[in-house]
């Protein structure tokens, strides 16, 4: 089973609304991944021989925010301060290895990106200019696990994979 809802105090009783999109409710990481890689492949638009390596670096672009869960969480990683700093020793780091390339670094980049847009549409929002400011960004009130919000960003993010795909093959 992907997704087990486990009633608590507040809501004892299993919805039809969580046993239809339930398996939803947990899927924040991969909305993340999903968002990130359609985004990054398809505003950096890499050649097919470092499509690979492309994803790659934007899939971990878009997990690396959430490394604060257990610190100040949507505050130490998801501001642009912290996007800048980690994408420069990112750049930093592949510059000393064989692998560099401008592309990795800006799927990286893009990833992160997402990943802090993508979070600023929950009711918790993000703290995107701290530590110079507190002040909480958010678009919406919609709780992170909202599945309605989570299949957009996946969506979205399906919809760029595949017109990349598109405007590579020549459809």
């Amino acid at each position: 089973m992907l997704y087990k809802y486990t009633p608590n105090s507040k809501n004892p009783k299993l919805s039809p609304f969580h046993t239809v999109y339930g398996v939803f409710a947990m899927v924040k990481r991969i909305t993340h991944i999903v968002f990130g890689l359609g985004l990054a492949i398809y505003l950096n638009n890499p050649q097919l021989k470092i499509l690979a390596w492309c994803g790659f670096s934007a899939f971990l672009g878009s997990i690396v925010p959430d490394l604060d869960l257990k610190y100040k969480h949507r505050v130490l990683l998801h501001n642009v301060f912290s996007l800048m700093l980690i994408s420069t020793i990112v750049a930093v780091l592949l510059k000393l290895t064989s692998i560099y390339n401008f592309n990795y670094v800006w799927a990286f980049t893009i990833g992160y990106m997402s990943h802090i847009l993508s979070d600023a549409f929950t009711k918790t929002g993000v703290t995107l200019f701290y530590p110079i400011s507190n002040r909480r960004i958010r678009f919406t009130k919609a709780r992170y696990d909202n599945p309605l919000l989570n299949i957009a960003f996946i969506v979205i993010g399906l919809i760029l994979i595949v017109k990349y795909i598109v405007n590579c093959v020549g459809i």
